[in-house]
């Protein structure tokens, strides 16, 4: 959940990819999803988006992975020198989510090492981080977001361009 990375989708600032995320939890309610989007913390769009969350589009379950990489690879296409940089950074160490409640995508402190659940940052982030050296695209921020590595999902994305936030 790392703040600083703004996307533009659809024409819409959004300050967070876990903004993002939220907001394709629920393409059938723009209402919420301005609320979400509107957040500058990633932690407080996924709390505003929570008790929202028994509305849910019905196959979140099968496409949240999935949307969560293509949230991810859209925040680093749209912020490629710094957040490249600060995954760079990270060398060898895995890149986890401190959460004592969140077990799918967070880790828990375990013996003096973390314990991810299925789906840690870090191995979301995997397919997002290979070839770091190589810039997909030609420009800073159009190209990269329509490279077929970049491509969203193709339910989150009709769902963005038929129920995107409204009054933007």
């Amino acid at each position: 959940m790392a703040p600083g990375f703004p996307i533009t989708m659809l024409g819409q600032l959004i300050r967070t990819s876990e903004a993002l995320y939220q907001a394709c939890r629920l393409p059938h309610r723009p209402d919420i999803q301005r609320i979400v989007i509107d957040e500058t913390s990633p932690m407080t769009a996924k709390m505003k988006s929570k008790p929202y969350r028994k509305d849910s589009r019905p196959d979140w379950e099968d496409i949240r992975v999935q949307v969560m990489r293509w949230c991810l690879r859209v925040k680093l296409a749209q912020n490629w020198e710094t957040f490249s940089a600060l995954l760079l950074a990270t060398g060898d160490r895995p890149i986890v989510e401190d959460s004592r409640k969140d077990v799918y995508w967070g880790a828990k402190a375990a013996e003096r090492r973390s314990s991810c659940g299925p789906e840690c940052p870090g191995q979301t982030f995997d397919g997002a981080t290979r070839g770091l050296g190589q810039r997909p695209g030609s420009d800073r921020r159009g190209a990269t977001a329509r490279h077929p590595a970049f491509r969203a999902p193709r339910s989150a994305n009709s769902d963005l361009k038929a129920h995107g936030p409204q009054g933007a």
